[in-house]
């Protein structure tokens, strides 16, 4: 808990990104955003708690909270051996992407990317900007024993980069939003980059999204 004494902040807030899919998984998505400049706190004691990256077998990163607000964390990509089918991509902060499929299911759900979850300001911190985030990408179906790439995850500033059979690098992870709150331009909550089977390695977002 911290107890303020000035009144005024400038204030920057991140949630927890979300895990990737094993077996040539999808990205996951990165944690939403919370920005805003000169916020009168009122006195008080506070608490913050700033939210972890996920584990593996949880469904979203952990969340940002204080001051009234909660900040949602990534959601995680699904998770599967390949061949079995995957489990849905997680929604968050950002979405995370589709896991692509190698099977006869000529539309899997699984291929579909993770939506976008609600974060909230509270009523202190009404005047800054939430950067909810994006949705992740789509994937694709794996034809024979072809090159196959599953879609990245979505970013606060980009939606992520859909998946593709054609060898080229499309998964990459949405960029996150530029923010400059320390004299220097950084980008914020990128999501995740792909992985992938033949085909050039996808990266992750601008902002903190791991490939």
């Amino acid at each position: 808990a911290s107890t303020f004494a000035t009144p005024t902040v400038d204030y920057l807030v991140v949630a927890g990104g979300g895990g990737s899919g094993n077996a040539y998984g999808a990205g996951g998505g990165g944690g939403a955003v919370l920005y805003g400049t000169n916020i009168n706190i009122p006195a008080n004691t506070y608490e913050i708690r700033v939210g972890n990256g996920a584990t593996a077998g949880q469904t979203i990163g952990k969340s940002t909270t204080g001051f009234g607000a909660t900040i949602l964390g990534g959601g995680c990509a699904g998770n599967a051996d390949w061949g079995n089918y995957p489990t849905l991509a997680n929604s968050g902060g950002s979405g995370a992407g589709g896991k692509a499929f190698w099977g006869v299911d000529s539309s899997p759900s699984t291929l579909v990317a993770g939506g976008v979850g609600v974060s909230t300001k509270g009523t202190i911190l009404t005047t800054a900007t939430l950067y909810n985030g994006n949705v992740g990408g789509t994937a694709v179906q794996q034809v024979g024993g072809n090159p196959i790439q599953s879609a990245g995850g979505g970013g606060t500033g980009a939606v992520g980069g859909n998946g593709n059979g054609s060898g080229s690098q499309t998964g990459n992870g949405g960029n996150g939003v530029l923010v400059n709150i320390t004299g220097a331009d950084y980008y914020w909550g990128g999501g995740g980059g792909a992985g992938s089977y033949g085909s050039t390695q996808p990266i992750g977002g601008l902002g903190g999204g791991g490939s």
